[in-house]
């Protein structure tokens, strides 16, 4: 019999072998072709890919009711800590999937650092509500670009705010504000 392993895990093995948890002949073994898959907060670029991917997989939980994602609910998911990787986001989909109206998801609730879910929804796609004022309006749509775009920077500059505050002639003090604010954290660009 011909046969092959594929094996995946997210433990340090070598780490495990100096502590005596795992068997140093089976890691020799299975480790003819090691592949290292980045964990997804390392490799935020993949997320709209990937958030595709899982609404056309699981658009059959709606009836194939659900097509997309409004573009305004990606950004705040570029943030998240994503400690339970793919699988998490993968879940976070599904769920947003069920609990959609529409053909649209509008909303999804993003996982946190500590304490329970935050409900993040997309901003006004430039049509308006009738029951909406101007200047709420504005506010709305300037918050957006205002976080988008403290978002794009973090990326791009891998968190460094004393760039950031520099690139967008603004105090540092004033970045951090708006990060608190927007409920990001600059760590997890940094790295």
């Amino acid at each position: 019999m011909d046969s092959r392993v594929v094996a995946a895990t997210n433990r340090d093995l070598a780490a495990m072998i100096a502590a005596g948890q795992f068997r140093e002949d089976l890691f020799y073994r299975l480790n003819v072709f090691p592949i290292h898959v980045p964990p997804l907060r390392e490799r935020m670029d993949d997320l709209p890919d990937l958030v595709d991917f899982f609404l056309k997989k699981h658009a059959g939980l709606a009836g194939n009711r659900v097509t997309k994602i409004a573009p305004g609910v990606l950004p705040p998911m570029m943030n998240c800590p994503w400690k339970g990787n793919i699988r998490e986001l993968e879940n976070l989909i599904k769920r947003a999937i069920i609990k959609t109206n529409g053909e649209t998801i509008a909303s999804v609730e993003l996982p946190t650092q500590e304490g329970p879910a935050v409900r993040t929804t997309a901003p006004p796609d430039g049509s308006v509500q009738m029951n909406t004022s101007f200047r709420e309006y504005l506010s709305t749509i300037t918050r957006h670009a205002e976080e988008s775009y403290l978002l794009q920077m973090l990326r791009l500059y891998k968190g460094n705010v004393k760039e950031i505050a520099k690139l967008m002639e603004l105090d540092r003090k004033t970045i951090y504000r708006k990060m608190n604010e927007f409920q990001i954290d600059p760590d997890s660009f940094r790295g």
